[in-house]
């Protein structure tokens, strides 16, 4: 059985009632629908790290079309920075590297 401990809990609200009611595990069912750990895995990496870094905030107003530009060439340059997949995986085949699941 696989640790699903990295999968953070659902926050509280008015549908706890069904969920503690549910007969099944939905951090196993995620993990069926996404279908593998490792990739699940990353999948929360990434959101946990761009989540804290302030480059990623939505803004308050709608920049201009020449700001939102700019600030998207920033964010790429800055998710380059944080090197989320092996090396290996940019000297793989094409397909590779954009698999989907």
């Amino acid at each position: 059985m696989e640790d699903l401990s990295f999968i953070p809990e659902l926050p509280n609200g008015p549908l706890d009632v069904y969920r503690n009611g549910a007969s099944f595990n939905w951090k196993r069912l995620k993990l069926a629908l996404d279908g593998d750990i490792d990739q699940l895995k990353l999948k929360y990496k990434v959101w946990r790290t761009l989540e804290k870094d302030p480059l990623f905030a939505h803004p308050a107003i709608t920049p201009s079309v020449e700001e939102q530009k700019r600030m998207t060439q920033i964010q790429v340059k800055k998710i380059n920075e944080y090197e989320f997949l092996p090396k290996e995986v940019f000297n793989a085949s094409y397909s590779k590297r954009v698999r989907v699941a």
